[in-house]
């Protein structure tokens, strides 16, 4: 049985270059780069989907917590910061939903084909 082998400048061929002890060429590196670069995005927008979820489901609770960091606002400080830490208390108050939301929206991320990119 006859295996073949992925080319340079994929994620496999950096991860053979590790197992064989070598350091990965320039092409590897920067796709081994691209795919991590990938999932932290793909966890990014799991993660927002979620916290937006929960606040929908507990929105009362969500306009008290925006309107206390709108009393603490600094000058200067943008109102995007403010609905993010709202939301990053909001999903602190409730991991256990929050968990299950993240893990939904995580499977529905990966179940999504990602656009490859086309070659010129």
């Amino acid at each position: 049985m006859t295996v073949e082998l992925k080319p340079c400048g994929t994620r496999s061929a950096n991860v053979r270059h590790l197992r064989h002890d070598e350091k990965p060429c320039e092409a590897c590196r920067q796709a081994n780069l691209a795919n991590f670069a990938e999932a932290r995005s793909a966890y990014s927008r799991a993660r927002s989907r979620a916290r937006q979820t929960l606040r929908d489901e507990h929105r009362p609770e969500f306009d008290e917590l925006i309107e206390a960091e709108y009393r603490r606002r600094k000058p200067g400080e943008k109102s995007n910061i403010l609905h993010q830490r709202a939301m990053e208390i909001l999903s602190k108050r409730h991991p256990d939903r929050f968990a299950v939301l993240l893990a939904a929206e995580r499977a529905r991320e990966a179940a999504t084909p990602t656009p490859t990119p086309k070659e010129s």
